[in-house]
């Protein structure tokens, strides 16, 4: 195996033995893999300890960043911050200082108006973003150490701006991109958010809409910039520089257009291997380049540790490593070549795809055959068009124009064939070991210069995968995950051969936990035709409805007879008939058949409607016998009372507990009538109601109730199988209280 390759491997494994946030079966997988990879190399057994030992201590420098950001972890006080940028919506990223404590960079909120290098004092809370909160989740604290700000804050009380000094606080970088925006948007106008992305890596101005289109095309690569972009750029450099030099004198261009781009992950790489082949055309020497990739990917480790766990660095590595290891076995004719160019790349990057995203593009490739040559042809007369514009004034006005129309022509063609697309294959993810499995599998068909015949590793690859999965090919008799959407309920109850049931959905379009967390959770599992029941009229649970409806993946909406007609109501019928969504309106006595389960509705009755909206909060109450699930809402004891007194038969194994745990709900009468199990409380963490109070946690300690929270453990599920009921929570974190049944 190259050096350039034992070094990458070693640094790669070091940082995954070492770093924070790694399950522990994936680092027995790396440290196996490590060993193995000594036994190996015995001969160059020094650059693989020598890569080891710095991998780890690139580990222990990102777990060094992780405990000074811990130290902040729920501080509250007054700060000094200084703007770095513009405030959009009132957020922006900061430098904050406050006494004893060392300057972090932090996203704050409520900024109100102001400019890049604005100067105040304000009362802030500062916290660590969760790792993971809900299934199929990224582990938001490991993209954090990525991206560099770890921590984040919220504004208590209005900013007080006292001095503005925006040359001071922007770097020269982020002053030269500005201006670069200001002269696309005076020439190109609407077009000119999408050149700024692709010139200099600027997506801030870019529409939430346009993005979205690339990724539902599978085309999200375009405008990262990457080899495609680093290729046009050196191909037409080296068009205008003539001689024997030329090789050598682009390279000053591309490193500077690279830094003022951003230095992304791609680009770095793009560049490097650039350099390498340059290098080797200078030198007549041909160089592969797989192992410009290494060097790429050495280089990017030692500069930038945190790389590591960028999703970004992975999916550019594999997807040119994939493009690389059959460049050699690519057909003759250019059609043929093409298709398979399209069709590799996104199959080598697909556990990284489905893992992040949850959906892969089922007609990414053909798309990507029609688009990425119009793409590239599109790029090159923008770049000449517009570097002649900036250069030269009198060809701006024609040169810009030219460039916004073709922008405009691009965009329709987009719009078009998104009309013939069938849509994206979803997964729900892999858990750590699941995952650490499916790494080894990629690594035995792409990584280079391993031993044996190439079919058989790829057949051991295929068994590794399908072992991955083999937890998937058996689903339980029914599963119920209370979701982590923060301060508010979302639940999805799936019943083997008896369908879905989503029970509420979360805040709403503020926090925009629907499109998050409750429709992602779907799409992975391509769901359709499922209920939806919203309890009652609050926004924390039913503000997200018309996103789900809007979805295409509910079949009938329940509603409370009670709440009929109602203002909070009309929005969702609308949308449901929109949809052709079958509308259902329960009261007590009603049943909800999902297979073998049959949910029956004990409250509330038809003549409710004069409660409260907690207490008009629909509940229902069905399972296994001796092992139901009872589901609240926000019922309070009142309605409790008056429930019970009618005679409902209240008796479960799963709890999800009223009101987030609130003090006017699950009251000691209820509890008496049950004999304990696990109690699911949905609330957010350091909500500034208070839930859940402490009453109502020791009242369900006394009764047997073993306690699993969101705020603390994320996403919190049950799993019903032949041999009785199991509990999951996405963090992993201990319960409280008494053991489950």
């Amino acid at each position: 195996m190259h050096p350039l390759w034992i070094v990458l491997l070693g640094l790669l494994l070091g940082q995954c033995i070492l770093s924070p946030q790694i399950e522990a079966i994936a680092r027995g997988v790396a440290l196996a893999a490590a060993l193995v990879l000594v036994a190996r190399e015995r001969r160059r057994r020094g650059w693989v300890l020598g890569a080891l030992i710095l991998g780890g201590l690139m580990g222990l420098r990102l777990q060094g960043r992780l405990d000074e950001a811990r130290s902040w972890d729920g501080w509250e006080g007054d700060a000094v911050c200084v703007l770095q940028e513009d405030a959009r919506d009132g957020l922006a990223m900061a430098w904050v200082r406050a006494e004893g404590l060392p300057p972090q960079r932090v996203r704050l909120s409520r900024c109100g108006e102001a400019v890049a290098g604005s100067i105040g004092w304000m009362h802030i809370r500062v916290w660590l973003p969760p790792g993971r909160r809900n299934p199929d989740d990224i582990d938001r604290l490991r993209s954090s150490l990525a991206r560099g700000p770890l921590l984040r804050a919220r504004v208590m009380d209005g900013a007080q701006w006292v001095e503005v000094r925006r040359t001071a606080a922007v770097p020269l970088r982020d002053r030269m991109r500005r201006a670069l925006g200001r002269s696309l948007r005076g020439g190109l106008g609407a077009s000119a958010a999408l050149w700024s992305a692709l010139l200099v890596g600027d997506r801030s101005d870019l529409s939430r809409a346009c993005r979205r289109r690339f990724q539902r095309l599978g085309l999200a690569h375009l405008l990262a910039l990457s080899g495609l972009h680093v290729g046009l750029v050196a191909a037409l450099l080296l068009r205008l520089v003539a001689g024997r030099l030329a090789p050598t004198w682009i390279l000053a261009p591309l490193a500077a257009w690279a830094w003022l781009a951003g230095l992304s992950p791609s680009l770095v790489r793009a560049v490097v291997m650039a350099a390498w082949y340059l290098l080797g055309r200078r030198l007549h020497r041909p160089l592969r380049g797989v192992d410009a990739l290494a060097a790429a990917g050495v280089l990017e480790l030692l500069l930038r540790p945190s790389s590591v766990v960028s999703l970004g660095w992975w999916l550019s590595y594999v997807a040119t490593l994939s493009l690389l290891r059959v460049a050699s076995h690519l057909p003759r004719r250019r059609v043929v070549a093409a298709a398979v160019v399209v069709t590799v790349a996104p199959a080598a990057t697909l556990p990284w795809v489905l893992s992040a995203f949850g959906r892969l593009p089922l007609a990414a490739p053909l798309w990507n055959l029609m688009v990425a040559p119009l793409f590239s042809g599109l790029m090159a007369l923008g770049l000449v068009l517009v570097t002649l514009a900036l250069i030269v004034s009198p060809l701006a006005r024609a040169g810009l124009f030219i460039v916004a129309v073709s922008s405009h022509v691009f965009g329709w063609i987009l719009r078009w064939i998104e009309r013939f697309d069938p849509g994206a294959m979803g997964h729900p993810g892999l858990g750590g070991g699941a995952w650490a499995i499916a790494l080894v599998a990629w690594a035995l068909v792409l990584l280079p210069d391993l031993p044996g015949r190439g079919r058989h590793r790829t057949a051991l690859a295929v068994l590794l995968v399908l072992a991955a999965h083999a937890p998937l090919l058996r689903p339980p008799q029914a599963r119920w995950w209370s979701l982590d959407v923060g301060q508010g309920d979302a639940g999805v109850l799936r019943v083997q051969g008896g369908g879905v049931l989503v029970v509420d959905t979360g805040v709403g379009p503020h926090g925009r936990n629907e499109e998050r967390v409750v429709v992602p959770y779907l799409g992975r599992r391509n769901l359709s035709g499922v209920r939806l029941l919203v309890t009652h009229g609050h926004r924390d649970h039913y503000g997200g409805a018309v996103a789900v409806l809007h979805s295409g993946r509910v079949g009938e909406l329940e509603l409370a007879a009670c709440d009929r007609g109602r203002r909070w109501t009309l929005p969702l019928v609308e949308e449901a008939e929109r949809q052709g969504v079958r509308v259902r309106w329960l009261q007590q006595g009603d049943t909800l058949s999902m297979g073998p389960w049959q949910l029956r509705c004990l409250w509330p009755p038809a003549d409710a409607g004069g409660a409260s909206t907690n207490d008009r909060s629909l509940v229902v109450r069905g399972g296994p016998p001796e092992r139901e699930i009872l589901l609240t809402g926000d019922q309070e004891r009142p309605a409790e009372k008056r429930m019970l007194e009618g005679g409902m038969e209240v008796a479960a194994a799963v709890l999800k507990v009223a009101h987030h745990g609130s003090r006017t709900g699950t009251g000691e009468e209820l509890l008496e009538r049950m004999s304990g199990g696990v109690a699911l409380i949905s609330c957010g963490a350091g909500n500034r109601y208070g839930h859940p109070h402490a009453s109502t946690l020791e009242a369900l300690r006394r009764h047997g109730w073993s306690l699993l929270r969101t705020d603390r453990c994320g996403a919190v599920g049950v799993v019903w199988t032949g041999e009785g009921v199991r509990v999951r929570t996405v963090r992993g974190k201990a319960r409280e209280g008494a053991a489950p049944p």
